[in-house]
C-alpha cells in the first residue's frame, strides 16, 4: 500500500520441470540470493506481494490456485513488491518469489483473494399506495461481502435498475405478474441474483352483486334500503346518492334521504381504490299522508271574534288542507285551502260555544289522518249580580243611585246599559253608561218625588250585550209627611195672651230643614207665618178672648 506500483508484466520461461532437467539437482543456497519473508495480501481483485532478498536484477512472482510450482502464472518484478490483479475472487493462491539471477525460491506464502458480495435472501415485496397510485416496495437484507457493496441491482421482469440502499419502490400496474430478483454489487464484483420474488399486484375490487338498492317508506319516512354480497379485497362500500356519500364496511345500509336521481354502490380498497359502481335510479315512493299536527286554535278580537287556526305543514306531497269545523251551537263547516296555506281563520263565530276543528292532508281522493283541537269562543259578559239601588238627593232632585262591580267578560266592556221604569213589566227607559268607570261603578237616575222604581242593569261588549241583572226595586225620597201630634196651648208673654205651640217630627226621607208655623183668625188665609227649626213655638202678641187656627208643616230639599 501506498505510492505507486511497479508495472508488471509476464514473462515466457521455461516449465521448472525442464529446468530440474537440466540442472539436477537443483540446490537453493542460504545466503546470497535467496528470497525470505514473503508478505502476502488481497487487494482489489488480486494481491499484493512483499518478500526479502539480494539485490537481484529481477524477480519473478509465481500464482496458482494449486500448491504446485510446476503449475503456475508469473509476473516480473524489478523490485522487492508486486500487485497482481483479475484474479478469481474468494480463491486461495498460492505465492512463490524466483530470485532470477540464481533462481533460488521462496518458501510458498498464500493468500485467498477477496470474494464478491454474497447471494441476497429472501427479498420481500409490499404493495402500498405510491406517488397517487400503485407501488411495489422491495426490501431485503444486505448480504455479507469482503468489500463493502457499493450499491445492488434489481431485476424486475428482465429490466434492471440499480439501489445504493437495500431497499427500492417501484411504480406498478394493477393485475400484472412481477418476477424479481436482487443482487449485490461490490468493487470485486457483482454477487449471486436472489432466488425469484413473484408478486401478483391485484385490480380494484369488483362491482358488487345488489341484493336491494331502493327508496322506501317507514313510519311515513323515505328511508334508502340497500345490501350487497360481500367483495373480495374490498375493505369498505361506497354509496354515492345526488348530493350525499355513504362509506361503510357492512353489507347493508338504512338511513334517511329524500335524494332522488342517479345513485351508485361501489367496493373500495384501501390499497388498489375503487372499483367500477353499480348503477341506480332512484325514485321515492308516494308516502303516505301523515296526521297534521301542531294544530293550534286563538281567538283574535277586532270589531267581532276570529278563531285563527295554524298548524306544521306536511313534508309529504298533497294538494290540499282538508278542514271540518263544528260547534255547540250545530253549526258545521267544510273547506280546502292551498298545501302552501297552514292557517285558516274562521270569521262566522257565534259567542259562548265550543268549536272543534279537524285538519288533514288530502290527495285526490285520500284522505289522511286529521288533527284535532277545540276552543271556547269567547262570550257576551256575564249577568251583574252585585247590584245595589238606593234612593238619594242630587241638586234638590229626588235620584236613584245605582252601585255595581263589573262582571267578567272575554272581550272587555265598552258600556252599560240601565233600563228602569215604575214597574218591572215597563222599563220602557234606557240610559247608556261607558264603562271607564271607577270600582265599583255608580250612576244617578232623577226621579219623581216619591215614586217606586224598578232598575236593571248589563254589561256590553264588541260580542254584544249580556244577561240583565235582576230587577231590583226603590222608592224615590219624598216631602216629609204632615207633622204629628200638633198641641196648641194657651199662654200668657209679658201680660199679654200668647198660644204655645208643640209637635212630633214627621216622617221624612230627606233631613227636615225647618218648621214652617202659619196662623190667623179664622181658617182662612193665616196672618201670619213664622219659621223655627225645632218642634215648638211661642206665638204672642195674640189679641184676647180670640179663636186662633194654627198649621204647621215640615221643610226639606225635596220641599215641603
Amino acid at each position: 500500500g501506498g505510492g505507486s506500483l511497479p508495472e508488471a508484466r509476464p514473462i515466457s520461461r521455461m516449465p521448472l520441470a525442464s529446468l530440474v532437467l537440466l540442472v539436477l539437482p537443483a540446490v537453493f543456497l542460504p545466503g546470497s540470493g535467496q528470497v525470505t519473508n514473503v508478505q502476502v495480501i488481497p487487494y482489489g481483485t488480486g494481491f499484493n506481494a512483499t518478500w526479502d532478498g539480494t539485490e537481484a536484477e529481477s524477480y519473478e512472482v509465481l500464482y496458482s490456485t494449486i500448491n504446485d510450482k510446476n503449475d503456475t502464472s508469473s509476473m516480473m518484478s524489478e523490485t522487492n513488491s508486486i500487485f497482481v490483479e483479475g484474479l478469481l475472487p474468494g480463491t486461495l493462491y498460492y505465492v512463490w518469489v524466483v530470485e532470477t539471477v540464481n533462481y533460488t525460491c521462496s518458501d510458498v506464502a498464500s493468500v485467498t483473494t477477496y470474494s464478491v458480495p454474497a447471494k441476497v435472501e429472501e427479498p420481500r415485496g409490499v404493495i402500498i399506495l405510491y406517488q397517487s397510485d400503485l407501488g411495489l416496495e422491495i426490501t431485503w437484507t444486505i448480504p455479507s461481502s469482503s468489500q463493502p457493496i457499493t450499491d445492488f441491482i434489481i431485476e424486475v421482469n428482465g429490466l434492471s435498475q440499480e439501489s445504493l440502499s437495500s431497499n427500492i419502490t417501484i411504480p406498478v400496474n394493477r393485475s400484472t405478474v412481477y418476477a424479481i430478483r436482487v443482487r449485490a454489487v461490490s468493487d470485486i464484483g457483482e454477487g449471486n441474483f436472489s432466488d425469484v420474488l413473484t408478486v401478483t399486484v391485484g385490480d380494484a375490487p369488483a362491482v358488487p352483486m345488489v341484493n336491494v338498492f331502493e327508496l322506501t317508506t317507514i313510519d311515513g319516512v323515505i328511508y334508502l334500503n340497500a345490501s350487497w354480497e360481500a367483495v373480495e379485497g374490498a375493505d369498505f362500500y361506497r354509496i354515492r346518492l345526488s348530493s350525499e356519500t355513504f362509506n361503510t364496511t357492512e353489507t347493508s345500509l338504512l338511513t334517511e334521504t329524500m335524494q332522488e336521481g342517479l345513485a351508485s354502490l361501489s367496493a373500495v380498497s384501501n390499497l388498489y381504490g375503487e372499483g367500477d359502481g353499480a348503477q341506480f335510479n332512484l325514485t321515492a315512493p308516494e308516502l303516505a299522508i301523515s296526521r297534521v299536527t301542531g294544530l293550534n286554535l286563538t281567538i283574535l278580537l277586532g270589531d267581532t271574534q276570529v278563531i285563527e287556526a295554524t298548524w306544521n305543514p306536511l313534508t309529504e306531497n298533497i294538494s290540499a288542507y282538508a278542514i271540518f269545523v263544528n260547534s255547540t251551537s250545530g253549526e258545521e263547516l267544510t273547506m280546502e285551502v292551498p298545501p302552501s296555506q297552514t292557517s285558516f281563520n274562521l270569521t262566522s263565530v257565534e259567542a259562548g260555544f265550543e268549536y272543534r276543528f279537524e285538519v288533514a292532508g288530502r290527495r285526490e281522493d285520500d284522505l289522511g289522518p286529521n288533527g284535532t283541537a277545540s276552543i271556547q269562543s269567547y262570550d257576551v259578559p256575564e249577568q251583574v249580580t252585585d247590584l245595589t239601588v238606593i234612593p238619594g238627593i242630587e241638586e234638590g232632585e229626588p235620584v236613584i243611585l245605582i252601585r255595581w262591580t263589573a262582571p267578567r267578560s272575554d272581550a272587555g266592556i265598552m258600556n252599560y246599559i240601565i233600563l228602569y221604569g215604575v214597574s218591572s213589566s215597563e222599563l220602557m227607559q234606557n240610559v247608556s253608561i261607558p264603562a271607564n268607570l271607577e270600582e265599583p261603578m255608580f250612576f244617578n237616575i232623577t226621579g219623581e218625588l216619591g215614586t217606586d222604581y224598578s232598575v236593571q242593569l248589563a254589561a256590553v261588549s264588541v260580542l254584544g250585550t249580556g244577561p240583565f241583572s235582576n230587577v231590583t226595586q226603590i222608592t224615590t225620597f219624598d216631602v216629609p209627611g204632615a207633622v204629628i201630634n200638633l198641641v196648641g196651648m194657651p199662654a200668657t208673654s209679658d201680660g199679654r195672651p200668647a198660644v204655645t205651640l208643640s209637635w212630633v217630627k214627621p216622617d221624612s226621607d230627606a233631613p227636615i230643614l225647618q218648621y214652617t208655623v202659619r196662623y190667623g183668625v179664622g181658617n182662612s188665609e193665616p196672618l201670619s207665618e213664622r219659621t223655627v227649626s225645632n218642634l215648638s213655638l211661642l206665638v204672642t202678641d195674640l189679641e184676647l178672648a180670640t179663636e186662633y187656627y194654627f198649621s204647621v208643616y215640615a221643610s226639606s230639599e225635596l220641599g215641603d
